[in-house]
């Protein structure tokens, strides 16, 4: 892509704005206009959240005192909108829903990066995590961060200089990533991706790299944009996990989603049953013992559920950040277990009591 060209007509095109909207859609439509080339509204939008957002330092000197929900919560575009401040969570979820108006196709990506430490005036692995973001334009996937685009912190200071960064806008492969090391290395976008080693290891990329895997992340990307994004995401966490077992974060996700799964089955059970408590007649025997498969079916998908959501939580070491989750979580899960298993016993012994009481009508 001839990416000077592209930025001085894209530049032309959107210097005029000055959007006030506080929705979303309403933002993209304000922002885009008649443009239909799908470079020159990311341009747009890229300009757009550079120029108008700002890096939230004090969120930043905070991030470690709030719990994950109102941290989230509080990066949702929303509340950026209105504040019309972020950090890298709300920089690259706001141009995700942004692009998803637009019909451009977008992803969040998480990971780890490098920041300059200023005693050695090396790149070392920050000890936040970031988020930025990929977008598919003119047919190719390109990665850019818009935090890093929008200006620089002295960290010190806790100050946000605003001036604009191009060298991570639309970048491809192996120079965005000597930065950026996503945690499902399909985002990568490279063939041979690198490891968390090595990431760490080298200041740039290594210069030599043995026993590489072909990890095809286009045939990859085909497929993760044909499933439903809820599965998506889960085959995400599974991609990091393999590629990085250490990565906590993505054990602790799907311990929740299989958690939350599985409660929510015991919720669906527990709507069924109500028929139970309205038995007055012998038909309404009839419907209830009707049930006895489906129910035993659906403590069984609980069961594996639960039983899924305890196994990645006992993944996670005491040690980590996620640590007092897990453990929390892994009691939660047992108790859970426990009371299903009982549940269950009592209302297949309910059901057997129907079963014999229509036998003795018959």
């Amino acid at each position: 892509m001839a990416k000077s060209l592209s930025i001085l007509i894209l530049t032309l095109a959107s210097i005029t704005l000055n959007a006030q909207s506080q929705t979303v859609p309403a933002l993209a439509a304000e922002i885009v206009g008649n443009i239909t080339d799908d470079s020159l509204q990311v341009r747009a939008l890229y300009e757009w959240i550079t120029d108008n957002i700002e890096y939230d330092t004090k969120l930043y000197k905070k991030a470690g005192r709030r719990n994950v929900e109102e941290f989230v919560e509080m990066q949702q575009p929303d509340v950026v909108l209105k504040d019309r401040k972020a950090v890298c969570m709300g920089y690259s979820i706001l141009f995700t829903e942004l692009c998803k108006v637009i019909d451009v196709p977008v992803e969040t990506v998480p990971g780890y990066s490098k920041s300059i430490d200023p005693s050695s005036g090396r790149h070392q692995v920050s000890e936040m995590l970031h988020s930025w973001n990929a977008v598919k334009v003119n047919e190719k996937w390109y990665l850019l961060d818009l935090t890093w685009s929008a200006g620089y912190v002295e960290y010190d200071k806790l100050k946000f200089h605003k001036r604009r960064n191009e060298d991570y806008y639309l970048s491809e492969g192996e120079n965005f990533i000597a930065r950026h090391l996503p945690f499902d290395p399909v985002w990568q976008l490279m063939d041979y991706p690198l490891t968390q080693r090595e990431f760490r290891l080298y200041q740039e990329m290594p210069p030599q790299r043995n026993e590489v895997r072909n990890f095809n992340y286009k045939d990859s990307l085909e497929l993760h944009f044909t499933i439903e994004p809820e599965i998506r995401k889960i085959l995400a966490y599974e991609r990091a996990i393999a590629f990085d077992p250490s990565l906590d974060m993505a054990k602790s996700s799907l311990g929740y989603h299989y958690m939350k799964e599985g409660l929510n089955y015991l919720n669906q059970i527990g709507e069924k049953t109500k028929i139970f408590q309205e038995i007055k007649k012998p038909e309404d025997e009839i419907k209830a013992i009707a049930l006895k498969e489906e129910l035993l079916e659906m403590f069984e998908i609980s069961k594996k559920n639960l039983l899924k959501s305890r196994y990645y939580y006992s993944k996670i070491p005491t040690i980590s950040p996620f640590g007092s989750i897990a453990s929390v979580q892994k009691n939660n899960i047992t108790n859970n277990l426990n009371s299903l298993a009982s549940n269950r016993s009592n209302l297949m012994r309910f059901i057997q009591s129907l079963e014999k009481r229509q036998l003795r009508r018959r």
